[in-house]
């Protein structure tokens, strides 16, 4: 959110006083992309919040609990956020319950009648199993949607006037905590009225396991590499008269100060001024 809110201010700040009219992108994060495509849906169910739904799966694993599906666990408050994100996880990865009852019970069951820790874990994907389907009873009763049913109504109906073009400058999940789950992709590959999706990496990321992975997520995708000016001279830090200036500090505390004392000398405008580092700084470098 903060770099999509420094790039507009970045736009603006460039056309300020180019007296045309402008129509800025929106800019929005991995959770907000449901949120986003769904308003320009003619109708759509309010949204449940992520208290509520922690909530509804509380009283359905209590409820699967009292259903001869024991957990073989003490269940914890703290254990039910934690049994959500795991359902999470599963539909956005594009894992349905019956799919994953399969694949874990057909491994587990075999060896479970002679294994205590197998046995264990059967009983525990049975309760969860239990749990996540009164969940999504609870959820259809309560006739609002979250981000798992809200793609479907997004696959279901483009909307009067969906989305034309999208751009994604982040990667999957499995490269970029910010990235993309696999449900995600499959909406944009499938989501109505998209004429154009881009995706946008450098050349780094597109050397490594992303490269085939793209190419899984969306069949036939077209690669275009941007030409860029490599003879263009990047200063390290450009003042006010031209030029550049590096500054040689033996620790980072002293590359703090030191490019502090620089700017002061030269009373640089504050707004326009910044010190860019490749790691993130301790607090105790920049509280002094």
């Amino acid at each position: 959110r903060a770099a999509g809110r420094y790039l507009t201010a970045s736009i603006e700040q460039r056309l300020l006083g180019s007296g045309s009219a402008l129509i800025l992108p929106d800019f929005v994060t991995r959770s907000e992309l449901h949120t986003k495509l769904a308003e320009r849906l003619a109708s759509i169910p309010s949204p449940l919040s992520t208290t509520e739904r922690e909530v509804l799966m509380g009283v359905a694993c209590r409820m699967a609990g009292d259903d001869e599906m024991k957990p073989p666990f003490r269940l914890r408050p703290g254990l039910i956020a934690s049994i959500l994100e795991f359902y999470d996880t599963l539909q956005r990865n594009l894992k349905h319950l019956d799919t994953f009852e399969r694949l874990a019970l057909g491994m587990l069951e075999p060896g479970s009648a002679d294994d205590r820790g197998a046995e264990r874990l059967v009983r525990q994907t049975n309760f969860l199993l239990a749990a996540f389907r009164r969940f999504e009873r609870h959820r259809q009763e309560t006739s609002r949607v979250d981000e798992h049913l809200l793609r479907q109504h997004l696959l279901m109906d483009a909307g009067a006037h969906p989305w034309r073009h999208i751009v994604v400058t982040v990667g999957d999940r499995t490269s970029d905590v910010h990235g993309l789950f696999a449900a995600d992709w499959d909406l944009l590959a499938r989501i109505g009225g998209l004429e154009r999706l881009d995706v946008v990496v450098t050349e780094t990321v597109l050397a490594g396991a992303f490269h085939e992975r793209i190419h899984q997520r969306l069949p036939g995708i077209e690669e275009v590499r941007i030409e860029v000016d490599d003879e263009r001279p990047v200063p390290v830090l450009v003042v006010p008269s031209g030029g550049s200036h590096a500054h040689i500090a033996r620790d980072r505390e002293e590359e703090v100060a030191g490019f502090a004392r620089w700017v002061r000398q030269r009373r640089l405008p504050l707004e326009r001024t910044a010190l860019v580092v490749a790691r993130p700084l301790p607090y105790v470098y920049l509280a002094r």
